[in-house]
């Protein structure tokens, strides 16, 4: 039930409009709460219910998490919507709300052409909720790179390797 019904609702939510951290987190303890009592058991490590269920969790998805890929998400097909009228007043968006927060273009950052700081970083930025400002903040917090390189969209995840790169 979980599967079929509360988390595609709440995933719903989560990519049609903006909720607050804590009403997240309230979520998921909510979730939690709800399969430790089913399962009668108490004190249940966190990670059972996120680890993999090939090693024996639940395999859930951490709901903070799973806003930020579906925010990223959201930022991807607005930007590339097959809907042209639709793509070119989101990208004029984003230009607009770049300029108003400061955001310095570059040419040869791959991020949208945003300026990164010098340690490599995006930019803090304050002002409105604005969906390029939060899928900054998706970034930050799932700590990838979103790159558009030759009409395509990459992910980059930090390995110890250094950066990986997956297209999109």
């Amino acid at each position: 039930a979980v599967r079929r019904f509360i988390l595609p609702r709440a995933e719903y939510s989560l990519m049609s409009g903006i909720c607050p951290k804590e009403s997240i987190k309230d979520l998921d303890t909510k979730i939690r709460g709800i399969l430790g009592r089913r399962i009668r058991t108490a004190g249940i490590p966190k990670d059972f219910f996120y680890a993999n269920w090939r090693d024996g969790g639940l395999s859930l998805p951490k709901m903070t998490e799973r806003q930020a890929e579906l925010t990223l998400n959201t930022f991807v097909r607005l930007y590339d919507s097959s809907e042209e009228l639709t793509r070119k007043i989101f990208r004029h968006c984003v230009t607009d709300e770049r300029i108003k927060r400061g955001l310095n273009r570059d040419e040869s950052s791959e991020l949208l052409q945003i300026e990164l700081d010098e340690n490599g970083e995006i930019p803090q930025s304050r002002g409105t909720n604005s969906i390029l400002i939060r899928a900054i903040k998706a970034m930050e917090s799932l700590d990838v790179r979103l790159y558009r390189r030759d009409h395509s969209f990459y992910v980059k995840t930090r390995s110890e390797e250094g950066w990986e790169e997956t297209k999109i």
